[in-house]
């Protein structure tokens, strides 16, 4: 009796490698399409929300925005543009990113300055299912404060979390 009962564990031992291995198949076959999604990008205290799309089955291009206003401080205002390129579309899909974008900052009491960022990174991505994922990502990011003066350069490491929604 107790041999019947071990067997039967590692049929379903088994049966249940073989399902994992199959749903991992599928996304290597590349049968998924993606055209476009909704992330929302946590790095720090700022919050980006990007809207990938996809123009292949291993690059996107996401534009995006963020808004950080403090009451009777500042508010900044950012738009950006995140490439990715994906090195494999498995259940885990590393890539490497760039970043290219402008940040305004209103303080209220006047003296706006615009700020150009660019940043590299890398990350990965975990898909639950094919339409949506959790990743996270190391950058490297540049930033020239004030580009009408052009004279405060800084250069910062972040990493960052997000969820991600495709459709």
């Amino acid at each position: 009796m107790r041999s019947l009962e071990r067997r039967g564990k590692y049929v379903l031992l088994t049966l249940a490698l073989v399902i994992f291995a199959s749903l991992n198949s599928v996304y290597a076959q590349g049968e998924i399409t993606r055209k476009f999604g909704l992330t929302g990008f946590f790095q720090g205290g700022q919050t980006t929300i990007l809207v990938p799309l996809w123009l292949g089955d291993r690059l996107t291009v996401a534009p995006g925005f963020s808004l950080l206003w403090v009451e009777g401080g500042t508010t900044n205002i950012g738009w950006q543009v995140t490439p990715r390129l994906y090195f494999s579309m498995n259940r885990i899909a590393p890539y490497i990113s760039g970043t290219v974008g402008v940040i305004l900052n209103m303080p209220n009491g006047g003296g706006d300055t615009t700020s150009l960022i660019l940043g590299v990174g890398f990350g990965g991505e975990y898909f639950i299912n094919p339409k949506f994922s959790m990743g996270v990502e190391a950058r490297l990011n540049g930033a020239v404060a004030d580009i009408s003066g052009a004279n405060n350069l800084s250069i910062t490491t972040a990493t960052a979390v997000h969820a991600n929604v495709y459709f």
